[in-house]
């Protein structure tokens, strides 16, 4: 494998056989033979939340408390839940106290912002409700700039966690986790989402099969929680039309699709079109870019 004069790795022969089907790694995907080389996904993900009204303009400054384009008092958690056109500025430092839910069609720009992963948070930072499965839990999120990172150390959770999602844009974000206990950003059976110009970087601890950048299918042995979000939501879902670009990342592993070497089930469940261009990617300890059950 190498790179081609147009920055794309190029085509390797032979990766591996398996049931009779030769998988190649062509332009950043894993493709099969008998399904023809995929085309890089359309980014119909949007670049901004439209409708966002005056009144559902908030501000957060250093703390959890912050006030709308009126004026008004305002709870970060409530705000970030709501599914209504949303705009979420948050400025200085700000200390997460729980993993919050991240409602439909809400914008957060973080730029320049630090958002702690407070000492007694034992979750990480975003999420989502899970109120219906198979792509449709929510829609409509951007999260755009800050440094997300613990209070003290390095968090060994999950930071982003986004379940059974749609149309998810992270772009210029620095996110800090620790070896041993989570990702960076963890996408499970989501669809339709852009991560670009992250720093997705993993510290502390001992690096192994731990990756900053991690796709997952709906299954609890790969996301042992999320039936906590929807007892249904373990229905075996893999993600589709990724795309992750301009970005660094470092970790025991860098970037991982696949399913858990213990969950049979999801086996012959692909990950469907995963773009990946122009990234730096580490693994300190393992693969810098395992892609595994993808086409």
């Amino acid at each position: 494998c190498w790179l081609g004069s147009d920055g794309y790795m190029v085509t390797w022969t032979k990766w591996i056989e398996d049931k009779g089907k030769i998988y190649y790694l062509y332009k950043g995907y894993c493709a099969s033979d008998d399904r023809g080389m995929p085309k890089k996904p359309d980014d119909t993900v949007p670049t901004t939340i439209s409708g966002v009204t005056k009144e559902h303009t908030y501000t957060f400054d250093s703390s959890l408390t912050g006030t709308d384009g009126n004026g008004n008092s305002c709870n970060l958690k409530t705000v970030l839940a709501m599914s209504e056109p949303t705009m979420v500025i948050l400025q200085g430092t700000i200390s997460f106290s729980e993993r919050y839910k991240v409602g439909s069609n809400t914008e957060i720009d973080a730029t320049g912002a630090t958002l702690y992963c407070a000492s007694s948070n034992n979750d990480g930072c975003l999420t989502n409700a899970v109120p219906s499965c198979n792509y449709n839990a929510v829609t409509n999120i951007i999260v755009r700039g800050g440094t997300w990172k613990k209070e003290s150390g390095y968090h060994a959770k999950t930071m982003f966690f986004f379940v059974h999602g749609n149309n998810i844009r992270v772009e210029n974000a620095k996110i800090e986790c620790a070896y041993n206990g989570g990702h960076c950003i963890e996408l499970v059976a989501c669809g339709n989402v852009v991560v670009k110009e992250c720093d997705l970087q993993m510290f502390s601890g001992t690096p192994g099969e731990d990756e900053p950048m991690q796709l997952d299918h709906a299954s609890t042995k790969s996301a042992p929680t999320i039936t906590n979000l929807n007892a249904n939501a373990a229905n075996g879902h893999a993600c589709k039309n990724i795309q992750i670009m301009n970005s660094t990342m470092k970790g025991g592993r860098g970037l991982c699709a696949g399913h858990a070497a213990n969950d049979s089930a999801c086996a012959n469940i692909y990950h469907e079109n995963v773009f990946v261009e122009n990234n730096t990617i580490t693994g300190v300890a393992n693969e810098g870019c395992a892609l595994f059950n993808v086409y």
